[in-house]
């Protein structure tokens, strides 16, 4: 370890709060470890100047260090907090004065996590593997508290949060590592499928009932067309019902076959608007696209295919929140018809959110409780594609050319070029 005392260094004491100092990774000017990029307020005023290395914070060694681990440690560092720098003009040959390998300039340095990432996939590539090696982890983590942790001992404490601080990188090297097993991957899906299947009833019911009030042409209609024509059963559509139909453009995926949104270029998707979906919005959505996702993800290998499979799992994910959050709201506060509001005489009873804050009220906006008469089964909208037989260079005969008769101004404009157009052709045909 890198003793403080061998190098040119000074200390800088911090009373208050903020340091103002703006540290920055070194690794761009070849200099492992955190460097001051700028600096302000007590910082300015005790003469850090910018361009030097950070040495140590609180006897704690930091040089050398991944600059995340720096970061962290000045995030948690105690006040008064003194500040070992080493001058920037040292910089230069402060790895031939401690006998460390530079990094080659502007080579920036691996990201921690990835090079722990290497070493555990060279040595746990399997996923009993990883997950004991998981357990271990979060036993370990426990067994130290916090990454803050405190000790009477100062070099115990040190080597505590030094400690945590690698187990926390293994702990996430190790979860993405055991992402890309196939063992995890059936397992997310397994589960992914019960709870889909857990939920199905209630999102086929909002199906039907979103596909009640939604007319089978919506592509083809506009705003002010919704508004002004009858339904099936002699109703009419409210302006806000038809404003989120056409803002809200994804749900006229309802009205669309699934085979023909499994094809859909990726781009068209995701320039569907999603803003403003209701919980049984967005369960209709996912009752019509669950096949079709399972479709997506047997061709994420291809670059579309992937696409279409995130902006499905966006879909889903968003869902999924939506779900919850209504589920743990209403297991507090009651469902609809049985949710009372708190009030100014009784503050502590009942729901305290008001407006569309309450996921109930948020879902009922628009409230999908009527029938308009349109289908609520698997009827789509049928675009017919009339596209001529292949046209052969014979068939195809070109109108005949027209005369222009030009003004006189133009005439002149184009009688340079054009003689200069028969000179060249005259002297190449002799030629």
């Amino acid at each position: 370890m890198t003793r403080a005392a061998d190098l040119p260094t000074y200390a800088v004491r911090f009373d208050g709060p903020k340091f103002g100092i703006l540290p920055v990774d070194g690794a761009a000017s070849g200099l492992d470890g955190a460097l001051v990029k700028s600096v302000r307020g007590a910082a300015l005023d005790s003469g850090v100047v910018a361009g030097d290395l950070l040495c140590r914070v609180n006897d704690m060694d930091v040089l050398f260090k991944p600059f995340a681990f720096v970061n962290d440690v000045l995030r948690t560092a105690h006040r008064p907090c003194t500040i070992e720098f080493i001058p920037g003009i040292y910089g230069a040959d402060l790895y031939q004065r401690l006998g460390v390998v530079p990094l080659p300039p502007s080579t920036p340095r691996n990201d921690p996590l990835l090079h722990r990432l290497d070493v555990i996939l060279r040595h746990n590539d399997n996923y009993d593997e990883l997950l004991r090696r998981m357990q271990e982890i979060s036993r370990r983590m426990t067994e130290i508290g916090t990454a803050n942790v405190r000790h009477p001992d100062a070099q115990v404490q040190r080597d505590l949060r030094e400690e945590y601080f690698v187990l926390e990188l293994d702990m996430e090297a190790c979860h993405e590592a055991i992402q890309h097993t196939p063992e995890y991957i059936l397992e997310q899906t397994r589960l992914q499928e019960a709870w889909d299947d857990a939920d199905a009833d209630d999102a086929l019911r909002a199906l039907y009932a979103v596909r009640r009030m939604l007319p089978v042409n919506i592509q083809s209609l506009s705003e002010a067309a919704l508004t002004g024509m009858i339904t099936p059963n002699g109703q009419t559509l409210s302006r806000d019902v038809a404003r989120k139909f056409k803002r809200t453009n994804i749900l006229e995926l309802l009205r669309t076959d699934p085979a023909v949104v499994a094809r859909s270029h990726p781009s068209v998707l995701e320039n569907r608007r999603t803003t403003g979906l209701t919980l049984t919005e967005r369960r209709a959505l996912h009752a019509h696209l669950r096949d079709v996702g399972r479709q997506w993800a047997m061709n994420y290998d291809s670059e579309l295919g992937k696409r279409r499979y995130d902006w499905f799992q966006r879909l889903r994910g968003e869902y999924v929140s939506s779900v919850n959050a209504f589920t743990a709201h209403v297991a507090q506060y009651g469902p609809p018809g049985s949710h009372p509001y708190a009030t100014l005489e009784a503050p502590d009873v009942g729901c305290p959110l008001r407006g569309k804050q309450c996921p109930l009220i948020a879902d009922a906006s628009p409230a999908y409780a009527s029938d308009y008469g349109y289908p609520d089964g698997p009827v789509y909208m049928v675009v017919e594609i009339t596209a001529r037989g292949q046209i052969q260079a014979d068939d195809f005969v070109w109108p005949p050319a027209r005369e222009v008769e030009m003004p006189p101004a133009r005439q002149v404009e184009m009688a340079i070029p054009t003689s200069r157009i028969r000179q060249l052709a005259l002297h190449c045909s002799i030629s």
